[in-house]
C-alpha cells in the first residue's frame, strides 16, 4: 500500500505586520488556531496512523517568534522554507533566528531567492533562485537546505528539471491532496483565514480522500519526472 502523510502550509502566525500586502494577510493566521491544529493532528495520527506535517512559507518573522514555541510545546517539527533574499530584512527572519530553528529540531528548504514565480521563468533566473538561492541559505544555516518550495504555488517541467539540477530532492508544490512520499514532488495543503482546525483536518485526513489523491499524486509525480 502507497504511504500517505498530509501536508500543511501555513505562512504567517498572529496579526500580519503593517507592510503585509492585502493578497497576503488571508494566510495569517491567529496563534490559537495553530495551536489547535496541532493538537487535532495528533489526535488524527493516534487514530489513522497518518502522518501530519507542518511547513512554512516566506520565513516570516512569527516562524521563530509564535510557531516555534507552540511547535516545541507540543513536541513537533516542521520544515520553513524561506527566501534567501529577505533573510535579515525587516519582518523575516535573521541568520541567527533560522540557527536557532535548527537547533530545535527544525528543518530549513528554499523558497527560492526573491520570492519569484519560476514557472516560465528564464533560465538564468531559475538558476539564480533555485541554485544561489540554496546556496545563500546553506550560509546562512551551516547546514544542508535540499528542500524547496515552490513560490505561489506554481511549477512546470522546467522549473522540475532546474530543482533537481540545483540538488534538490524534494520540491513541495501546493496543488493540494495527500503525498505518497516524502521525497520528489509533494503536494501540501495551504491553509487560510477561518480555517477550523476541528472541523477541516479530518476531513483532509480521510480513506476515501486518500484513494483519489493517491492516484492524482502518482499522475503529477509522472508528468512532471520527479519521483
Amino acid at each position: 500500500m502507497l504511504s500517505r502523510i498530509l501536508y500543511l502550509t501555513w505562512h504567517g502566525i498572529g496579526t500580519a505586520k503593517s507592510g503585509v500586502g492585502e493578497e497576503a494577510r488571508p494566510y495569517w493566521l491567529p496563534a490559537d488556531t495553530f495551536a489547535e491544529a496541532l493538537d487535532v493532528a495528533a489526535e488524527i495520527e493516534a487514530e489513522t496512523a497518518m502522518p501530519i506535517r507542518f511547513t512554512f512559507d516566506d520565513g516570516n518573522q512569527s516562524d521563530h517568534a509564535l510557531a516555534l514555541p507552540l511547535l516545541v510545546d507540543h513536541k513537533r517539527t516542521a520544515t520553513f522554507f524561506v527566501c534567501a533574499g529577505r533573510i535579515g530584512q525587516p519582518d523575516f527572519l535573521c541568520a541567527s533566528q533560522l540557527k536557532e530553528l535548527v537547533a530545535a529540531g527544525m528543518r530549513i528548504g528554499s523558497h527560492g531567492f526573491d520570492h519569484l514565480r519560476w514557472r516560465n521563468a528564464t533560465d538564468a533566473t531559475l538558476f539564480h533562485e533555485l541554485h544561489d538561492g540554496r546556496r545563500a541559505i546553506e550560509d546562512a544555516i551551516g547546514c544542508s537546505a535540499d528542500v524547496a518550495s515552490t513560490p505561489f504555488g506554481e511549477l512546470d517541467r522546467r522549473a522540475v528539471d532546474a530543482a533537481k539540477s540545483a540538488g534538490y530532492t524534494s520540491l513541495f508544490a501546493s496543488s493540494g491532496g495527500i503525498a505518497t512520499a516524502d521525497t520528489g514532488l509533494v503536494p501540501r495543503n495551504t491553509v487560510k483565514f477561518g480555517f477550523r482546525p476541528a472541523r477541516d483536518l479530518p476531513p483532509m485526513a480521510s480513506w476515501s480522500r486518500w484513494a483519489a489523491a493517491s492516484l492524482y499524486d502518482t499522475a503529477r509525480r509522472v508528468k512532471y519526472g520527479f519521483y
